[in-house]
């Protein structure tokens, strides 16, 4: 017999998709989904005004909601590196659409839900469910914490009342200050006269004092509210390292050259600061510490210095080590912030309290101005003073409200000063005609005689004082800035 030969199978081939490949179908997909259902409210033909018809019908108002739903659910299965990829993005919406339309009875499903749960709980709890259910989603969908929440709704309380209610109180505001404001009384020259001078700055009373009860003393700067600014508005990112060159090399350095002068020493630590590096020495007992101030240039000489200059601080204050102070290559940039969050900044009571900078530890240094009320910033062109004045001016504004500082501002070049034109603790516009300075200065000097007789009747010696009887910022320091003086 003959063999019967064998049948071959036939084998039809399978469709097998790469999970990419599914993903992107899927993603676009929901993607027309989504714009189908936004051309359905614009009902541009019969198939979008019917697809709006049932959308409407199912779920009410809230389905205008649906094409951002069905958005986020493209993005799902999108490979775009963005927040709307998240799971909790798309089901915390999910969960806040489900809320507001079963809270609303919003369509045949809103209504199907809501039955459904007033059926098992009761109106109340049913409604109070959904209004959680509602919270609860708005968490999910940028997994924040309540309290994050219940913050975010103050701001906005906030936001609308600034721009509704507190609109209407600036305006009636500025309309009572219009009503009240008299001129000054100085310059006295011109106090009579019917002709207005043009290079006189009339600056308005910044106090309303009451003699014979001077615990009632009312600032009438017109500020009720001040909200301080947040340091968030500055960078946080680290100042500019400085060049202190090699540091070990210079300690050998500076122990063989005294080594040298017949001194013996040890460098037992190093202090940076922004503009010096200071090596602490430790010197032998019975060393002359003249000595060694002698051999500054010697010093200077064998370290290549910048500038060519060192400074010996013999003996630092407080220890029993001789300081030698080498200047950097390159400055140190402190950053404001980093002044303004120190715990000396934070601790300052004074309000017009300075930062400085960091001292040869590194330590933030600070100044108040009430104990140096005339300062004289000088040096070179380029070497800060006017980075030194704004830095002060800032830290002012960000620690001092209208009420408790206010400034004189003289700018004859017009650039350094007036960007702050605007800022409420102006007594007056930014001065940059040099004719009005000194009208502005005869007022700070009748200002100043003033307020030495109100101290006098009521018993105080400075400021803070008559603020102490007072139980409050009842008179504000004033302070004058003057530019390329």
């Amino acid at each position: 017999m003959a063999k019967r030969g064998r049948r071959k199978k036939t084998v039809f081939p399978s469709l097998r998709l790469k999970p990419e490949t599914i993903r992107t179908i899927f993603f676009i997909f929901f993607l027309v989904a989504a714009v189908i259902s936004v051309f359905s409210f614009l009902q541009t033909g019969p198939i979008p005004i019917k697809l709006n018809l049932i959308l409407t019908n199912y779920f009410g108002f809230a389905a205008i909601l649906i094409p951002f739903l069905l958005f986020l659910a493209s993005f799902l299965f999108a490979k775009i590196k963005s927040p709307l990829k998240d799971l909790n993005v798309f089901l915390g919406f999910f969960i806040m659409f489900i809320a507001l339309i079963s809270l609303f009875g919003q369509g045949i499903a809103g209504i199907f839900l809501a039955e459904q749960l007033n059926s098992l709980f009761g109106r109340i709890p049913s409604t109070l469910i959904f209004i959680f259910s509602f919270i609860v989603g708005f968490v999910i969908l940028f997994d924040t914490s309540i309290a994050q929440v219940l913050k975010f709704f103050v701001m906005i309380f906030n936001f609308i009342k600034k721009y509704t209610i507190g609109n209407a109180q600036k305006i009636k505001a500025k309309a009572e200050k219009k009503s009240t404001i008299y001129q000054s009384e100085l310059p006295l020259e011109t106090k009579n006269n019917n002709k207005e001078d043009p290079n006189v700055v009339h600056i308005p009373p910044i106090l309303k004092t009451d003699l014979l009860s001077p615990t009632k003393a009312l600032s009438s700067s017109g500020h009720q509210m001040w909200e301080y600014p947040s340091l968030n508005i500055f960078d946080n990112t680290p100042g500019a390292k400085a060049d202190r060159g090699d540091i070990r090399k210079n300690a050998q350095t500076i122990e063989q050259t005294l080594d040298s002068f017949g001194i013996t020493a040890r460098v037992t630590e190093v202090n940076d600061s922004p503009s010096v590096t200071q090596y602490a020495l430790e010197v032998a007992l019975g060393t002359k510490l003249a000595k060694i101030m002698s051999l500054s240039n010697d010093l200077a000489m064998a370290l290549a210095a910048p500038g060519g200059m060192i400074r010996v601080e013999a003996p630092i204050p407080g220890r029993a080590l001789v300081g030698i102070e080498i200047p950097n290559h390159s400055l140190e940039v402190v950053p404001i912030r980093k002044m303004l969050d120190s715990d000396v900044m934070k601790n300052a009571k004074n309000k017009i309290t300075v930062p400085l900078g960091l001292d040869v530890a590194g330590n933030p240094k600070v100044a108040d101005i009430s104990k140096m009320p005339h300062v004289l910033i000088s040096g070179q062109t380029g070497s800060g003073k006017s980075v030194c004045v704004n830095s002060w001016i800032a830290s002012i504004l960000f620690r001092a409200s209208p009420d408790e500082v206010r400034m004189i501002m003289v700018d004859p070049k017009r650039v350094e000063l007036t960007p702050y034109n605007g800022i409420p603790h102006l007594l007056v516009p930014v001065i940059v005609e040099p004719e009005k300075v000194i009208s502005a200065l005869k007022w700070a000097v009748s200002e100043m005689e003033r307020r030495y007789k109100t101290f006098t009747e009521v018993g105080a010696k400075n400021i803070e004082a008559y603020n102490n009887l007072s139980g409050f910022q009842s008179m504000p320091y004033i302070l004058i800035f003057i530019d390329e003086l």
